[in-house]
């Protein structure tokens, strides 16, 4: 290996380090640049920044860098956590990588929104979310979801997510049936 050529660990350790420097367009700049480096040193240093960093936009690029690592399960806890956060932006955007894991978090999804002290904003990111990832099982949760809530706000994601659970099941079904008559008319 020549002088010039950086290896793998120095990268990383240069990307690590970079996330603590003072000017935040290198600070920002590193963490995009994690997203294309799946080391153990980079998930434990982009999942610190996601919970414990202040700044918005910080966070923002952490979780948008976890979002091309393969899911498991620090990184899902991790950005689960995040629909709690009083971000409108944070919780969004975690919810938006949690919907590329698809069904994977539904049951939790369904905890969470069963407790009482779940704030009104995460129950709304959370209802979204299940639109988006969920199942018909879903789809029967929100019904009966929509039958205890009185909030209009709240209702009306509950009605959004089961349209969307609508459109995407009888989607599903119609996919199955045209593979069922391709198998059958062959």
């Amino acid at each position: 290996m020549n002088k010039n050529t950086i290896n793998q660990l120095e990268i990383e350790d240069v990307l690590v380090k970079e996330t603590y420097a003072k000017d935040a367009t290198r600070v920002l700049f590193a963490i995009r640049a994690m997203k294309n480096y799946y080391t153990p040193k980079i998930l434990e240093r982009l999942i610190d920044i996601v919970n414990n960093e202040n700044d918005t936009n910080k966070k923002l690029q952490a979780i948008y860098s976890l979002s091309t690592k393969p899911p498991i399960k620090v990184i899902e806890q991790t950005l689960i956590k995040q629909l709690f956060n009083k971000s409108e932006a944070i919780r969004s955007a975690a919810a938006k990588v949690l919907v590329e894991y698809g069904e994977r978090n539904l049951s939790e999804m369904y905890q969470i929104l069963n407790k009482n002290e779940t704030p009104i904003e995460t129950k709304k990111t959370i209802i979204w979310l299940i639109g988006r990832i969920g199942t018909k099982e879903s789809s029967e949760f929100l019904k009966n979801l929509k039958e205890q809530v009185k909030a209009k706000d709240i209702l009306e994601y509950i009605n959004d997510a089961l349209n969307n659970l609508r459109k995407k099941i009888v989607k599903i079904s119609l996919e199955e049936l045209m593979e069922h008559y391709r198998e059958r008319y062959k």
